[in-house]
């Protein structure tokens, strides 16, 4: 474990906001090739449509819409 994880505050990764460095917002993407494009596996929002027109990114909600699918991630 490394200083300043989330284990080490004694919070969950979910309840983590997203740090004033963290350039992704919070968001956790991965690459999803059917539609060759990255989308966040906490709440389900593709990068393109997180991404403001200054071309940072909006927070992470961290939970997906009601209803929605999950999402399937490939281990490397």
């Amino acid at each position: 474990m490394t200083a300043g994880t989330p284990e080490q505050a004694g919070d969950s990764f979910d309840q983590v906001a997203a740090q004033p460095d963290d350039p992704y917002g919070g968001h956790e993407f991965h690459y999803e090739s059917h539609t060759d494009l990255f989308r966040c596996i906490r709440c389900h929002r593709y990068e393109v449509s997180a991404r403001k027109d200054d071309g940072t990114v909006e927070p992470c909600a961290g939970e997906p819409p009601a209803g929605s699918e999950p999402i399937e991630v490939n281990a490397w």
